[in-house]
């Protein structure tokens, strides 16, 4: 290696070094990636928009957020329809004593998207916004909102299994995200969860989007339920169910702890 290729590796370590010290750490890194396909009406897309806003603003929620170990979550809205659209509310970090500014932030958010409905692309790009969000979180969660299944890049919106999908969830979960949910709003007979729909949005949801850490998938009736139901996915996310640990399992928690901290930091790099 000459001098002056020693002097650029060098210049590009220190970059790394101080973009990792500056990185503020919070107890969650949470993307809520909203579908603004086609087939989410400007109401609907205000129904969801408020939805958020009023979980925020919910007492509970904000109790959930202070008993985290740093008190703070890190949080962001993304879009998607035919391809990922960006950031509607940039990453945020959130404490009790600010989600209720956040709310306020969220209603001021204004609509990207009306395509078609690609939820490969909203995967890929709500994933690589974790590794330059300025956050280092215990965990990273993607949690998907939409009212239907993949319709594009091969996948038919009738198709039950969509192997590019599952592909899409399995690239995030190895890339550092560490729990993938979703929240599926019926959209009339063809996606739904009550029996009598094309594709049942529950099925879909486990076989082709969630995955990780404590991953779920739930539904809603139509928009109008979106609220009651992201908020109480939201304190899920916040704060998992506590899963009783067998007698055997700390030894084995204690020689992958080490691995954890390395997957949390080569996400960052």
């Amino acid at each position: 290696m000459t001098f002056h290729h020693k002097i650029m590796a060098a210049a590009v370590a220190a970059t790394l070094s101080t973009t990792a010290v500056h990185a503020t750490t919070v107890s969650l890194e949470l993307m809520l990636l909203t579908d603004t396909s086609g087939s989410v009406s400007s109401t609907d897309f205000g129904l969801m928009r408020e939805g958020y806003a009023q979980a925020f603003e919910d007492a509970t929620v904000q109790a959930k957020i202070a008993a985290t170990s740093t008190g703070s979550i890190a949080v962001a809205i993304g879009f998607f329809d035919s391809s990922y659209k960006g950031l509607g509310v940039s990453w945020t970090e959130v404490t009790a004593a600010t989600a209720n500014a956040f709310a306020t932030t969220i209603r001021g958010m204004s609509r990207i998207g009306s395509g078609g409905t690609d939820l490969v692309a909203g995967l890929n790009g709500a994933a690589a916004e974790f590794g330059t969000n300025g956050f280092d979180g215990t965990r990273q969660v993607i949690d998907l909102a939409g009212d239907g299944s993949q319709g594009e890049g091969g996948c038919s919106f009738t198709q039950a299994i969509c192997v590019p999908l599952q592909n899409a969830r399995d690239a995030a979960l190895a890339g550092g995200v560490e729990t993938i949910n979703a929240l599926f709003i019926k959209d009339g007979s063809v996606f739904g969860h009550t029996g009598g729909e094309t594709i049942d949005s529950i099925a879909y949801g486990t076989d082709n989007v969630i995955g990780g850490a404590g991953a779920f998938v739930a539904a809603a009736t139509d928009f109008s339920a979106f609220s009651d139901a992201i908020r109480d996915k939201i304190i899920r996310e916040v704060a998992p169910p506590t899963i009783p640990v067998p007698a055997s399992l700390p030894l084995l928690l204690a020689g992958l702890g080490g691995l954890g901290v390395m997957r949390r930091k080569s996400k960052k790099a």
